[in-house]
């Protein structure tokens, strides 16, 4: 049925209905008074940003978009058509389309996952009005979990007092869930020994040694239901005995070290596994870990972020409202 099949259709529907002594003569909402639907419409979600590619009516005056994320009242964007004007340098979409971004809050714990109800409406030249497209929202945030690097820090010697070195090996393996993001091995050799070498006697702790290829980025979900997880397994080198007992202890505890969601080392050094759900771990972080050989102690120092991603686009020549 086309617009003015559906005016006629108006017309004739006219009731004439008694009220009193009076009649009166009810008719339906002709579409004159209503204002035009929208060309096409597109709504996208990532992370906690919702992106709206908006295609209107020459007619349209005002787009409000209503976002549904307030607590206090409706958050929406009235648009002047005639006042949107493309960022410069930014590519041109097409005639009468505008592209609009909102960034959302993370939802509050426990929640992992947020709900809106996302609506338009519409007015013309002439003052009509209209609700354009409604749509729910589910917003899933996403987060990006970074290892700046993993610094050993030794602050006694580990070996005979006629080694110069302290020779470990270290292995280091970083999972979530089923993937397996790092597992990198390091026989590094650590001079340690303050009593020899080129400056005898000089105070040398604390020695650090950085591992190289240590680092790593990753994204996970806020609702994810795993934890990232940091193992270290550690041993001396170049002692058989040593070995073996390692080898015993490794077969029994693994030598797990993961973090439980704050800055606290347990004495087994098993902190529990990183997630964006434990507001803890979220920001930067540094995790002192302390790991064992048989000869004694050192610590794993470890820089890690987590942070909220918010995939806002300013180079594309988008209106960006956040």
């Amino acid at each position: 049925m086309t617009y003015n099949d559906e005016k006629r259709k108006a017309k004739s529907s006219v009731k004439l209905q008694e009220f009193g002594n009076r009649i009166f003569s009810v008719a339906p909402v002709v579409p004159d008074s209503l204002a035009r639907e929208l060309v096409s419409f597109e709504l996208t979600v990532d992370s906690v940003v919702a992106t709206a590619t908006i295609t209107y009516e020459s007619s349209h005056r005002f787009i409000t978009i209503f976002w549904g994320d307030s607590d206090e009242g409706e958050t929406f964007d009235t648009l002047k058509i005639k006042s949107l004007i493309p960022a410069l340098g930014g590519p041109q979409l097409p005639e009468n389309t505008i592209r609009v971004q909102h960034v959302y809050e993370e939802p509050e714990p426990p929640a992992r996952t947020s709900n809106y109800l996302f609506y338009i409406v519409l007015q013309e030249n002439d003052g009509s009005r209209s609700f354009g497209p409604a749509q729910r929202i589910l917003m899933e945030p996403r987060y990006q979990f970074n290892i700046y690097g993993v610094t050993l820090e030794f602050n006694s010697h580990l070996d005979s007092s006629l080694e110069q070195v302290t020779e470990i090996s270290i292995d280091m393996m970083v999972t979530h869930g089923d993937n397996k993001l790092i597992d990198k091995h390091w026989d590094p050799d650590v001079y340690t020994n303050s009593n020899i070498g080129p400056l005898p006697g000089e105070e040398r702790f604390p020695v650090y040694f950085e591992l190289t290829d240590s680092r790593l980025s990753h994204e996970i979900l806020l609702g994810s239901p795993d934890g990232i997880f940091i193992n270290f397994v550690t041993s001396e080198r170049e002692n058989i005995a040593k070995d073996i007992w390692e080898y015993i202890v490794a077969v029994k505890d693994f030598f797990v070290i993961e973090f439980d969601g704050s800055t606290e080392i347990f004495d087994d050094g098993a902190p529990r596994g990183i997630h964006p759900a434990r507001l803890t771990n979220r920001g930067v972080k540094t995790y002192n870990v302390e790991l064992e050989v048989q000869d004694g102690y050192f610590d794993a120092n470890i820089k890690t972020e987590m942070k909220l991603i918010v995939p806002i686009d300013k180079t594309t020549g988008l209106l960006i409202k956040a």
